[in-house]
């Protein structure tokens, strides 16, 4: 797990602990716009810690836009599992994204 991402001109610190697992209240992660953090559940398998983080980081791309909080979790929900999946089953692609 990191320590942290940039994402945009922002900052945020992942906390993956069990300091992070209190502050949860049985969510799987969270990110705080604020705060500048993301807190994830360490207790999840390697897939699901994985795709917990890309999700916390998608509210992150998503706080400058400014959506209702309903809205930002259903939109959130729409695009990550595929797009997560996609990218870890085409590693020619993501490589070619990132040079």
């Amino acid at each position: 797990m990191p320590a942290g991402v940039q994402v945009g001109p922002t900052y945020y610190t992942i906390h993956c602990d069990e300091l992070a697992l209190l502050a949860l209240r049985g969510l799987l992660g969270q990110a705080h716009e604020r705060e500048q953090s993301i807190e994830i559940d360490p207790h999840q398998g390697p897939d699901m810690l994985a795709e917990t983080l890309f999700h916390e980081v998608l509210h992150c791309v998503l706080f400058p836009v400014g959506l209702d909080d309903h809205v930002d979790e259903k939109v959130v929900r729409v695009i990550c599992s595929s797009l997560f999946d996609t990218m870890r089953r085409n590693p020619a692609l993501m490589e070619a994204l990132l040079k």
